[in-house]
């Protein structure tokens, strides 16, 4: 058993220092890539559709993917891609970066999350939700962390935009040094001189956002068999896509599974049998909440990772969103399940 823990460690340890090398590259190929912007001989993947579209539709803004980083003409076009995206589940992100030409950084939380349990071997059951994995600076919507690419990059007009943590910053494509300074930086104080934003707004993360009822971050669990269990995540928040857009309501779930060899596993991504979201937003006006918009079953889909109901773009205020999960984990479960949080926010 000690051999084999000590042949895991080493394991584990040359793939870390593989992947670090390979991120040192990756950031001098990015650097490359934008300094390179302007060269007409780059191949390119581009698509384009007209007018500027806010919500929801069947055609892509228009972009263009050069040497594996996501670039947008402008803002509008780099804000309306995620709202084409919103709905698609994990296994269609990842086909559609694959299509054009990049590794997006929703690729890269798999790629190393994949290679991290190769060579972990568990001692004790994991709990639902529970993970050996810190993912706490990650982004968890998988469409936003779609529009990044490996390295924490898009490009968007001539400003690139870096994301390190909770943080989205803001440099010229002309200041490329700024993004080793960006990586090697001890914390976000000694980067308060860069432009930035805060690209997540989560419930429990401060005073602006609260879940007064219901209260469920996950579904019950479901016993599929003695060796196999089942249940859903639960999320919502606030995301703000660039520096000049308003703030954004989403809300999605996530399909999840656990296995059991001598001891239950972490849990992993699988799909929803068929599942929607039922979405109410109300706006508070002084002296009681209104309702401002109501989606009943948008985004309904079957054997899919993620189901989306997304509110656009709001004013300063306060909000309340009500949002009911139903869904059909697995075929075997039968009837559907319901679960009903409300969300509260002052922006």
């Amino acid at each position: 058993m000690k051999i084999k823990l000590m042949y895991a460690f080493f394991t584990l340890f040359f793939l870390l220092i593989s992947c670090t090398q390979e991120m040192i590259d990756q950031q001098t190929i990015d650097q490359q890539i934008i300094a390179d912007n302007n060269d007409k001989d780059i191949q390119t993947r581009s698509q384009q559709v007209s007018g500027y579209q806010i919500l929801q539709t069947n055609t892509p803004p228009s972009f263009k993917v050069k040497n594996g980083l996501l670039t947008f003409k402008n803002e509008s076009d780099y804000v309306a891609m995620f709202y084409y995206l919103t709905g698609k589940g994990e296994k269609e992100l990842f086909e559609w970066s694959k299509a054009n030409g990049y590794t997006s950084l929703l690729n890269e939380y798999a790629i190393k999350d994949s290679i991290f349990m190769s060579t972990f071997i568990p001692t004790r059951d994991y709990e639902p939700g529970e993970s050996p994995i810190d993912k706490s600076e990650r982004i968890t919507d998988p469409v936003f962390a779609t529009l990044f690419n490996n390295n924490g990059i898009v490009l968007v007009g001539d400003t690139i935009y870096k994301l390190r943590g909770e943080y989205v910053y803001l440099i010229s494509d002309k200041e490329l040094a700024k993004l080793d300074e960006i990586n090697k930086a001890k914390d976000k104080k000694s980067l308060n001189h860069i432009p930035s934003f805060q690209h997540t707004i989560k419930p429990g993360g401060g005073d602006k956002v609260s879940l007064r009822s219901g209260n469920y971050e996950r579904s019950n669990v479901f016993y599929v068999n003695s060796t196999f269990r089942v249940f859903v995540n639960f999320y919502s928040d606030y995301k703000r896509i660039s520096n000049n857009s308003a703030l954004t309501h989403r809300s999605y779930m996530s399909g999840r599974k656990q296995t059991k060899v001598l001891v239950w596993l972490p849990d992993t991504s699988d799909p929803i049998s068929s599942g929607r979201i039922n979405s109410v937003a109300e706006g508070y006006n002084g002296i009681s909440f209104t309702v401002a918009g109501v989606f009943n079953g948008w985004n309904i889909y079957n054997q899919v990772d993620i189901y989306g109901a997304t509110f656009g773009p709001v004013n300063v205020g306060s909000y309340r969103f009500t949002e009911t999960f139903i869904f059909i984990k697995h075929t075997s479960q039968g009837a559907e399940d319901t679960y009903t949080n409300q969300y509260f926010y002052t922006l």
